[in-house]
């Protein structure tokens, strides 16, 4: 949380400057003390940041001026108290810096094939059921057992016998009793890679060999295959059930709301009914989702099923409560070109990596020219083979009559690693593999990754010098460190350690921390007025017998709904908040309402504890004010006035 936060606190810099062929990029905008600073970085900054600014007053030129020479006032007086050399910051910046690093050397290694592979996927959807025979062990005899197990399972499956029924015999996946071995509609990154690979690869009603991945070995049915929708947007109006009592009560309301809904009147009939608060007053509307972003199958597949805008679902039941779904919107596929730096990212954080890891080395190898030892392979392997006491190689084994440990085995940029040094890194990671794997393939795997670890290690360290995109980029990490480091001790820490401070802000601010008023209250609605209004006169004169008739038979017309709101609830419109008890009967949300308050609850003091967060943050703005305040008073600022007022001419 802490880095993300870092992230959104810096300013950017990449140079992505518009319209700025009229100011001299090179001129000094303003200094601050002997320090200067150009017209470059303040456009840099403008361009790339300007949108992350949430106050519209704070993003004309000069406004957002002010803000950048804060910026500068904050980093600048980070340095004067010493914390570009705290090591709290050191520690920070190391890791960042090395995070930097290996994500930009990866980003040049991912392939435009492998990227295009992937939209290529995201372009089409795939079903399929698997049954997964678990394999953890590291013993070479289980491995074999688990396979062989998932070879009966196929054969049975090519012998014509029902997939759910074999799958319910052997899968060892813990959901095959909820779902036979039905993993649904998935693309592109939502299974490890071995199995999307295998999947993707496969016809529909094919069955594939025992793939290996992870956790163990899957026998695979692909049962479908369609062109991704891409993001669609959905509607839906929610009946929560926490609790076997109000399932039967909250399925009969659900098919009552679904015989009444039309495209027309979904969104006023889900501001009045849904019970889900965080939707109910758009009406229902959902952000827009893809394939398998929705925590319920049930709930995703109701959507996707869905052909036309306007389109209603039939009532779905998932762990949250009922539901009813509209579809609102289709939004296609973005095209390759759009998708393309989304897709690189989680290339890099995905099970492909290892393919980019295979690709950096080999790129690297070139650029520094690496040179190797002769027949190494074989050479490492008679060493490590002919010195195992017990199955396990140790260093302190090799007889000191073998020259070989002294010997180079690769050497690049001037530096060489000999074969001691990777028989050691050999030692350390030995027992990392399953006891299926032969001795070759353990060597191979730890001399690449060895390899591929110094490589790196070298280009880490020379990246900054050579690439000025990446020292841009760790420019600004740097810096974001630092602010970091700065808002912490001068603002948030002495703030969130201030408890008297807030107790004070808290006795003189009481009138500002209330709760709202509520009621607990019956809620009438229907589109037929004149039917609401009859119903009403029959409620105000025999409430038990006129609930009695409508619970009985819908004789009326009339949805009920017995809920705690606010003045500010899309349920009611809020001239019938102040009722005591009945209201008058009022239009709202497309029908007419009118209600019964049961109980009001009135405006009460919160307590200290309860808006603590809300006092911190409060403080927090008021000291972080006053302290740029006094940075303005500690340095000089002066500002080249023509530059500016050539600037403002050029954007404004």
């Amino acid at each position: 949380m802490r880095y993300r936060f870092i992230s959104l606190l810096i300013f950017i810099f990449i140079f992505n400057v518009v319209n700025a062929q009229e100011v001299d990029q090179g001129k000094t905008l303003f200094q601050i003390g002997d320090e200067k600073y150009s017209v470059e970085g303040f456009l840099e900054n403008y361009n790339k940041n300007l949108d992350l600014v949430i106050d519209d007053s704070q993003k004309t030129i000069d406004n957002y001026f002010q803000l950048y020479i804060n910026y500068n006032l904050k980093l600048k007086e980070a340095k004067a108290l010493g914390l570009d050399t705290s090591k709290a910051y050191l520690n920070d910046y190391n890791k960042y810096y090395k995070q930097l690093a290996d994500n930009f050397i990866a980003n040049g290694e991912i392939t435009e094939a492998m990227l295009k592979e992937t939209y290529n996927r995201y372009k089409t959807e795939v079903k399929a059921s698997h049954i997964l025979i678990s394999n953890s062990s590291k013993e070479a005899v289980d491995t074999l057992k688990a396979y062989q197990k998932a070879e009966e399972a196929r054969r049975k499956l090519l012998a014509g016998e029902d997939f759910e029924k074999v799958a319910l015999q052997f899968s060892e996946d813990p959901s095959v009793k909820m779902n036979d071995g039905n993993l649904g509609w998935f693309r592109a990154f939502k299974m490890i890679y071995p199995f999307e690979n295998a999947v993707y690869n496969m016809q529909i009603g094919d069955i594939s060999k025992p793939i290996k991945t992870q956790f163990g070995y899957h026998i695979i049915k692909k049962t479908g295959e369609r062109a991704s929708k891409g993001k669609i947007t959905v509607s839906h109006i929610m009946l929560r059930v926490e609790n076997a009592e109000q399932a039967q009560e909250a399925e009969k309301k659900i098919q009552q709301l679904h015989q009444k809904l039309n495209s027309d009147n979904f969104a006023e009939m889900a501001k009045q009914y849904s019970d889900d608060d965080n939707t109910a007053q758009n009406g229902g509307k959902l952000k827009p989702f893809s394939i398998s972003e929705i925590n319920s199958k049930r709930f995703e597949n109701a959507a996707f099923n869905l052909e036309k805008i306007g389109d209603i679902s039939e009532p779905i039941k998932t762990k949250f409560g009922w539901h009813v779904l509209m579809l609102d919107d289709i939004e296609p596929l973005a095209s390759y070109e759009e998708m393309k730096p989304d897709i690189r990212r989680q290339v890099k954080t995905s099970s492909r990596a290892k393919l980019i890891n295979e690709q950096i080395s080999e790129d690297l190898q070139k650029q520094y020219q690496a040179q190797f030892d002769d027949n190494y392979k074989e050479k490492l392997y008679q060493i490590i083979e002919n010195t195992k006491v017990d199955d396990k190689f140790k260093i302190d084994n090799i007889k000191e009559s073998n020259a070989l440990p002294s010997r180079v085995l690769f050497e690049f940029a001037n530096q060489k690693y000999t074969y001691k040094d990777y028989l050691k890194y050999f030692e350390k990671n030995q027992l990392s593999f399953a006891a299926k794997a032969t001795p070759k393939q353990r060597i191979d795997k730890t001399y690449s990754d060895f390899l591929y670890n110094k490589l790196v290690a070298h280009h880490r360290v020379e990246l900054e010098n050579i690439n000025t995109e990446f020292a841009n980029s760790v420019k600004t990490y740097r810096d974001g460190i630092l602010l970091f480091e700065v808002m912490k001790n001068q603002v948030w820490e002495p703030v969130s350690n201030d408890t008297l401070g807030q107790q004070e802000y808290y006795q003189n601010h009481l009138q500002d921390f209330y709760s709202e008023e509520s009621i607990q209250a019956k809620i009438f609605t229907s589109s037929d007025k004149k039917n609401l209004r009859k119903f009403r006169k029959s409620y105000r004169k025999n409430t038990e017998k006129a609930m009695s008739a409508l619970t009985q038979e819908d004789t009326y017309n009339i949805m009920i709904d017995k809920v705690e709101i606010t003045a500010k609830s899309s349920k009611i419109p809020s001239s019938i908040f102040s009722t005591k008890k009945i209201s008058s009967i009022k239009k709202h949300n497309g029908g007419y309402v009118f209600i019964d308050v049961e109980k009001r609850f009135p405006a009460k003091q919160l307590e200290l504890n309860n808006v603590k967060g809300e006092i911190i943050n409060l403080m927090q703005k008021y000291k972080e004010d006053e302290w740029i305040k006094s940075l303005r008073k500690k340095y000089t600022i002066s500002v080249n006035e023509d530059v500016l007022k050539t600037i403002k001419q050029t954007f404004e």
